[in-house]
Order: structure tokens, then sequence, then C-alpha cells
């Protein structure tokens, strides 16, 4: 895999798009899990991510965050454009496992 770096830091060249999933990260430092949550999608996007993307998976929400648009959580059961052409129901896909 040429060019991808083999540690664990951040690409040198921003994705599109990011997509996470929870969170196993020390948030020690945050009054809650969610400032911990907001902080990283502020870092992503002023990296130059176009769009952020938070699966939870207790609350089976979905949180979609970019640097141009207000920022909406939606149930897993709603269709998330993730690219362009590219499209995600976690709901759909889970009913199929």
């Amino acid at each position: 895999m040429d060019g991808v770096p083999r540690n664990n830091k951040y690409l040198k060249i921003p994705p599109v798009t990011a997509i996470q999933i929870d969170t196993r990260a020390d948030t020690g430092n945050f009054s809650t899990a969610m400032d911990y949550v907001y902080k990283k999608t502020d870092d992503l996007l002023e990296f130059g991510v176009q769009k952020v993307i938070w699966f939870f998976t207790s609350s089976r929400k979905a949180m979609i965050a970019t640097s141009d648009e207000k920022w909406i959580t939606v149930d897993w059961k709603e269709t998330i454009p993730v690219l362009e052409n590219i499209e995600i129901n976690l709901d759909e896909i889970l009913k199929e496992k």
C-alpha cells in the first residue's frame, strides 16, 4: 500500500468524507463524550474533510457535519448521502444481517 502511512497519525491529504462510529478515545479531558465528538468533528473539518458522519450505536442516531451547513442528527432509518451518488441506510443494512 504505497503512499499510506503505517502509523496512527492523520493523513496529509484530507478525505472527502470521514465516517466515525462511536468512540473508544480517552474523553477524560472533556466534560462529556459529545464534547469530544464535537472537537474531533471541528478538527476534521478544519483539516479539510468536507463531510463528517458519526454513527452512535446506543442511540441509533447519525450526526452529519459539514463546514458550510448546519450539523444535523438523524435516525439510522434515514438514508445518508456519503459521497456523490453514494448513500447509506444503516437500518436497512442491519436488517439484512
